[in-house]
């Protein structure tokens, strides 16, 4: 109980907002390494996908 006290006392306002940077760069940094995965995946996917022939459908009536 003795540490919550310790805790309360030593609480600092302007190092609980000092840490919202850390955390802004911290989910910044996730939405670019998901935005890279999703770039990646999307331009492997376009570079692998197979060429589709054009059919004569009117040549085989």
């Amino acid at each position: 109980m003795n540490w919550f006290i310790n805790l309360l006392i030593d609480f600092s306002f302007e190092r609980f907002l000092a840490s919202f940077e850390y955390m802004g760069k911290g989910m910044l940094g996730i939405f670019i390494v998901i935005a890279i995965l999703v770039l990646g995946i999307s331009l492997l996917n376009k570079a692998t996908t197979p060429k589709e022939k054009k059919n004569d459908n009117e040549n085989q009536e």
